[in-house]
């Protein structure tokens, strides 16, 4: 498993203010498969990993910047 990210800060870091979708449409999209989350308690996160296949790993360098680790896909360059 790799780090884990809050849906607040996934839908901060993925869409811009103007764009980004609600928790509860967040939530429609996990439901139908379209976003892999873990659900800890009663909150869910990402899974950096696993999570949106279309968030791509430079993207996440950027944005993540020195929070890479050899065990997960996110490696610093």
């Amino acid at each position: 498993m790799g780090k884990l990210m809050s849906l607040d800060e996934y839908i901060t870091v993925r869409f811009t203010p103007a764009s980004a979708p609600s928790k509860r449409m967040m939530l429609e999209w996990i439901a139908k498969g379209d976003l892999v989350a873990q659900k800890i308690g009663r909150k869910y996160y990402i899974d950096l990993k696993n999570g949106d296949p279309l968030l791509a790993d430079s993207l996440l360098n950027k944005i993540l910047g020195d929070l890479g680790d050899e065990k997960t896909s996110i490696k610093r360059k």
